[in-house]
Protein backbone atom coordinates (compact mmCIF):
# COMPACT_ATOMS: atom_id res chain seq x y z
CA UNK A 1 0.00 0.00 0.00
CA UNK A 2 1.16 3.51 -1.33
CA UNK A 3 1.69 5.87 2.09
CA UNK A 4 3.50 8.81 3.88
CA UNK A 5 7.06 8.23 5.53
CA UNK A 6 6.97 10.04 9.00
CA UNK A 7 9.93 9.55 11.49
CA UNK A 8 9.32 7.93 15.06
CA UNK A 9 9.42 11.32 16.23
CA UNK A 10 6.71 13.10 13.82
CA UNK A 11 4.55 9.73 14.55
CA UNK A 12 4.89 10.70 18.30
CA UNK A 13 3.98 14.04 17.95
CA UNK A 14 0.98 13.56 16.05
CA UNK A 15 -0.32 10.92 18.18
CA UNK A 16 -0.10 12.92 20.88
CA UNK A 17 -2.21 15.46 18.47
CA UNK A 18 -4.57 12.76 17.34
CA UNK A 19 -5.34 11.95 21.50
CA UNK A 20 -6.17 15.58 22.25
CA UNK A 21 -8.52 16.08 19.39
CA UNK A 22 -10.09 12.41 20.11
CA UNK A 23 -10.96 13.54 23.85
CA UNK A 24 -11.79 17.33 22.52
CA UNK A 25 -14.26 16.13 19.99
CA UNK A 26 -16.23 12.56 22.16
CA UNK A 27 -16.23 14.56 25.17
CA UNK A 28 -16.76 18.34 24.17
CA UNK A 29 -18.05 18.12 21.01
CA UNK A 30 -19.71 14.81 20.90
CA UNK A 31 -23.19 14.80 21.96
CA UNK A 32 -23.97 13.01 25.40
CA UNK A 33 -25.13 10.19 25.84
CA UNK A 34 -28.77 8.84 26.67
CA UNK A 35 -28.13 9.50 30.20
CA UNK A 36 -25.15 9.13 32.73
CA UNK A 37 -25.79 5.65 33.25
CA UNK A 38 -24.67 4.76 29.75
CA UNK A 39 -21.77 6.69 29.00
CA UNK A 40 -20.79 4.71 25.72
CA UNK A 41 -23.95 5.58 23.60
CA UNK A 42 -23.07 8.75 22.12
CA UNK A 43 -22.64 10.14 18.79
CA UNK A 44 -19.02 10.27 18.94
CA UNK A 45 -17.09 12.18 15.78
CA UNK A 46 -13.83 11.73 17.83
CA UNK A 47 -13.68 8.18 16.71
CA UNK A 48 -13.08 9.12 13.42
CA UNK A 49 -9.86 10.39 15.01
CA UNK A 50 -9.21 7.35 16.03
CA UNK A 51 -9.70 5.71 13.03
CA UNK A 52 -7.55 8.05 11.12
CA UNK A 53 -4.52 7.90 13.58
CA UNK A 54 -4.31 4.07 12.54
CA UNK A 55 -4.25 4.64 8.67
CA UNK A 56 -1.82 7.56 8.80
CA UNK A 57 0.22 6.12 11.58
CA UNK A 58 -0.24 2.65 11.61
CA UNK A 59 -1.59 0.05 13.50
CA UNK A 60 0.47 0.17 17.25
CA UNK A 61 0.24 4.27 16.91
CA UNK A 62 -3.26 3.85 16.67
CA UNK A 63 -4.14 1.50 19.17
CA UNK A 64 -1.97 4.06 21.42
CA UNK A 65 -4.24 6.82 20.06
CA UNK A 66 -7.51 5.05 21.16
CA UNK A 67 -6.27 4.19 25.04
CA UNK A 68 -4.58 7.06 25.64
CA UNK A 69 -7.53 9.05 24.50
CA UNK A 70 -9.89 6.91 26.57
CA UNK A 71 -8.16 7.44 29.62
CA UNK A 72 -7.48 10.87 29.75
CA UNK A 73 -10.75 12.01 28.41
CA UNK A 74 -11.82 10.03 31.65
CA UNK A 75 -9.22 11.80 33.87
CA UNK A 76 -9.88 15.04 32.49
CA UNK A 77 -13.84 14.95 32.17
CA UNK A 78 -15.31 11.68 32.48
CA UNK A 79 -15.08 11.17 35.92
CA UNK A 80 -18.86 11.96 36.88
CA UNK A 81 -20.02 8.65 35.28
CA UNK A 82 -18.30 6.21 37.80
CA UNK A 83 -14.87 4.01 38.03
CA UNK A 84 -12.74 3.88 35.41
CA UNK A 85 -13.62 0.97 32.96
CA UNK A 86 -10.74 -0.93 31.89
CA UNK A 87 -12.50 -3.17 29.70
CA UNK A 88 -13.49 -0.11 27.37
CA UNK A 89 -10.15 0.94 26.65
CA UNK A 90 -9.66 -2.94 24.98
CA UNK A 91 -12.17 -1.95 22.78
CA UNK A 92 -10.63 1.57 21.53
CA UNK A 93 -7.25 -0.01 21.61
CA UNK A 94 -8.83 -2.52 18.51
CA UNK A 95 -10.91 0.16 16.39
CA UNK A 96 -7.48 1.96 16.75
CA UNK A 97 -5.54 -1.36 15.72
CA UNK A 98 -7.69 -2.74 13.22
CA UNK A 99 -8.28 0.51 10.26
CA UNK A 100 -4.80 -0.13 9.07
CA UNK A 101 -5.20 -3.26 7.89
CA UNK A 102 -9.09 -3.54 7.11
CA UNK A 103 -8.16 -0.09 4.67
CA UNK A 104 -5.27 -2.51 3.14
CA UNK A 105 -7.96 -5.43 2.63
CA UNK A 106 -10.70 -2.60 0.99
CA UNK A 107 -7.85 -1.00 -1.35
CA UNK A 108 -7.71 -4.16 -4.05
CA UNK A 109 -9.89 -4.23 -6.85
CA UNK A 110 -11.77 -7.47 -5.52
CA UNK A 111 -12.35 -6.24 -2.45
CA UNK A 112 -13.75 -2.86 -3.45
CA UNK A 113 -16.40 -5.04 -5.16
CA UNK A 114 -16.54 -7.77 -1.78
CA UNK A 115 -17.44 -4.02 -0.39
CA UNK A 116 -19.79 -2.71 -2.86
CA UNK A 117 -21.79 -5.99 -2.13
CA UNK A 118 -21.86 -6.52 1.67
CA UNK A 119 -22.43 -2.71 2.41
CA UNK A 120 -26.09 -1.90 2.41
CA UNK A 121 -27.16 -5.56 3.87
CA UNK A 122 -24.96 -4.95 6.76
CA UNK A 123 -26.46 -1.27 6.82
CA UNK A 124 -29.86 -2.84 6.49
CA UNK A 125 -29.12 -5.39 9.67
CA UNK A 126 -28.40 -2.88 11.74
CA UNK A 127 -30.91 -0.55 10.77
CA UNK A 128 -33.67 -3.41 10.95
CA UNK A 129 -32.04 -4.45 14.44
CA UNK A 130 -31.79 -0.62 15.99
CA UNK A 131 -35.81 -0.49 14.75
CA UNK A 132 -36.11 -3.48 17.06
CA UNK A 133 -34.45 -2.69 20.38
CA UNK A 134 -36.26 0.84 20.12
CA UNK A 135 -40.19 -1.08 19.83
CA UNK A 136 -39.56 -4.36 20.83
CA UNK A 137 -37.22 -4.98 23.58
CA UNK A 138 -38.97 -4.27 27.45
CA UNK A 139 -35.38 -3.69 29.14
CA UNK A 140 -34.98 -0.11 26.96
CA UNK A 141 -38.00 0.85 29.22
CA UNK A 142 -35.31 0.61 32.03
CA UNK A 143 -33.22 3.17 30.15
CA UNK A 144 -36.04 5.62 29.19
CA UNK A 145 -37.10 5.51 32.90
CA UNK A 146 -33.71 6.00 34.08
CA UNK A 147 -33.26 8.81 31.78
CA UNK A 148 -36.48 10.63 32.63
CA UNK A 149 -37.90 10.19 29.20
CA UNK A 150 -41.42 9.55 28.56
CA UNK A 151 -41.41 6.17 26.73
CA UNK A 152 -43.03 7.03 23.95
CA UNK A 153 -41.85 9.88 23.15
CA UNK A 154 -38.44 8.33 23.05
CA UNK A 155 -39.50 5.69 20.72
CA UNK A 156 -40.24 7.95 18.37
CA UNK A 157 -37.69 10.32 18.72
CA UNK A 158 -35.28 7.20 18.18
CA UNK A 159 -36.85 6.09 15.31
CA UNK A 160 -37.14 9.34 13.57
CA UNK A 161 -32.82 9.27 14.41
CA UNK A 162 -32.32 5.85 12.84
CA UNK A 163 -34.39 6.34 9.51
CA UNK A 164 -32.42 9.85 9.26
CA UNK A 165 -29.38 8.30 9.99
CA UNK A 166 -29.79 5.03 7.82
CA UNK A 167 -30.70 7.64 4.77
CA UNK A 168 -27.75 9.95 5.36
CA UNK A 169 -25.22 7.03 5.47
CA UNK A 170 -26.89 5.42 2.27
CA UNK A 171 -26.76 8.33 0.43
CA UNK A 172 -23.33 9.72 1.52
CA UNK A 173 -21.84 6.25 0.41
CA UNK A 174 -22.98 6.90 -3.01
CA UNK A 175 -21.84 10.85 -3.65
CA UNK A 176 -18.72 10.17 -1.90
CA UNK A 177 -17.89 7.39 -4.36
CA UNK A 178 -18.23 9.95 -6.91
CA UNK A 179 -15.39 11.91 -5.14
CA UNK A 180 -11.64 11.21 -7.38
CA UNK A 181 -9.55 12.90 -5.31
CA UNK A 182 -6.38 11.13 -3.91
CA UNK A 183 -6.36 10.49 -0.69
CA UNK A 184 -3.32 8.94 1.87
CA UNK A 185 -2.07 5.14 0.82
CA UNK A 186 -4.79 5.12 -2.19
CA UNK A 187 -7.68 4.43 0.41
CA UNK A 188 -10.84 4.78 -1.14
CA UNK A 189 -14.41 5.76 -0.38
CA UNK A 190 -15.25 1.72 0.11
CA UNK A 191 -12.29 1.60 2.62
CA UNK A 192 -13.29 4.43 4.90
CA UNK A 193 -17.04 3.55 4.82
CA UNK A 194 -15.64 -0.34 5.58
CA UNK A 195 -13.56 1.16 8.78
CA UNK A 196 -16.59 3.27 9.51
CA UNK A 197 -18.92 0.20 9.17
CA UNK A 198 -17.04 -2.42 10.98
CA UNK A 199 -16.24 -0.33 14.12
CA UNK A 200 -19.90 -0.15 14.43
CA UNK A 201 -20.25 -3.31 14.50
CA UNK A 202 -17.33 -4.07 16.67
CA UNK A 203 -19.23 -1.21 19.04
CA UNK A 204 -22.05 -2.74 18.92
CA UNK A 205 -20.81 -6.47 20.00
CA UNK A 206 -17.73 -5.34 22.24
CA UNK A 207 -19.07 -2.02 24.47
CA UNK A 208 -21.86 -4.06 25.91
CA UNK A 209 -19.11 -6.80 26.60
CA UNK A 210 -17.09 -3.93 28.52
CA UNK A 211 -19.57 -3.46 30.46
CA UNK A 212 -21.17 -6.37 31.23
CA UNK A 213 -17.65 -7.79 32.24
CA UNK A 214 -16.78 -4.52 34.40
CA UNK A 215 -19.84 -5.08 36.80
CA UNK A 216 -18.86 -8.68 36.47
CA UNK A 217 -15.57 -8.91 37.33
CA UNK A 218 -14.49 -5.51 39.22
CA UNK A 219 -17.66 -4.67 40.95
CA UNK A 220 -18.86 -8.26 41.59
CA UNK A 221 -22.28 -7.85 40.75
CA UNK A 222 -24.55 -9.43 38.05
CA UNK A 223 -24.94 -6.78 35.48
CA UNK A 224 -28.32 -7.71 34.36
CA UNK A 225 -29.40 -8.09 37.72
CA UNK A 226 -28.06 -4.17 38.74
CA UNK A 227 -29.03 -2.84 35.72
CA UNK A 228 -32.09 -4.55 34.88
CA UNK A 229 -30.56 -4.53 31.20
CA UNK A 230 -29.63 -7.45 29.23
CA UNK A 231 -26.93 -7.99 26.68
CA UNK A 232 -29.10 -8.10 23.52
CA UNK A 233 -30.57 -4.82 24.82
CA UNK A 234 -26.91 -3.11 24.76
CA UNK A 235 -26.08 -4.62 21.86
CA UNK A 236 -29.06 -2.99 19.91
CA UNK A 237 -29.16 0.29 21.80
CA UNK A 238 -25.28 0.81 20.12
CA UNK A 239 -26.87 0.03 16.72
CA UNK A 240 -29.27 2.85 16.98
CA UNK A 241 -25.96 4.96 17.46
CA UNK A 242 -24.18 3.29 14.95
CA UNK A 243 -26.81 4.58 12.49
CA UNK A 244 -25.54 8.54 13.00
CA UNK A 245 -21.96 7.64 13.72
CA UNK A 246 -21.57 5.40 10.82
CA UNK A 247 -21.91 8.22 8.12
CA UNK A 248 -20.49 10.66 10.17
CA UNK A 249 -17.13 8.76 10.84
CA UNK A 250 -16.93 7.70 7.64
CA UNK A 251 -17.49 11.56 6.12
CA UNK A 252 -14.76 12.72 8.10
CA UNK A 253 -12.32 9.97 7.44
CA UNK A 254 -12.47 10.37 3.90
CA UNK A 255 -12.23 13.79 4.36
CA UNK A 256 -8.87 13.93 6.85
CA UNK A 257 -7.77 10.86 4.01
CA UNK A 258 -8.23 13.47 0.92
CA UNK A 259 -6.85 16.22 3.33
CA UNK A 260 -4.31 14.42 4.67
CA UNK A 261 -1.19 15.34 2.53
CA UNK A 262 -1.53 18.47 3.49
CA UNK A 263 -1.27 17.85 7.34
CA UNK A 264 2.43 16.19 6.95
CA UNK A 265 3.31 18.24 3.59
CA UNK A 266 6.75 19.35 4.71
CA UNK A 267 7.18 16.94 7.67
CA UNK A 268 7.62 14.12 5.13
CA UNK A 269 10.94 12.00 5.43
CA UNK A 270 11.23 10.66 1.57
CA UNK A 271 8.55 10.86 -1.11
CA UNK A 272 5.11 9.85 -1.06
CA UNK A 273 5.33 6.50 -3.05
Amino acid sequence: MKGLHLSRVQKMAYAALFMALTVIMNRVVGMAQVGPFFSFARIAPGTSVVLFASVLLGPIYGGFVGVAADALGWVMLGQWTGTFNFFLSIYYFVIGLLPYFVGRFFTGEKTKRIAKTLFLPLLAAIFVSALAATWALPSLSTLFEKASFHMLTARIVLTVIIVIGGAITTVSYFLLRRVNAKMIGGFTVEATFGISLIQEILACLLKPLAFIAFYSLILGQSFTEATGFDYGALLLLTAIFAMVNIPLNAYLLTLYCRRGHFLVRGSIDGKEE
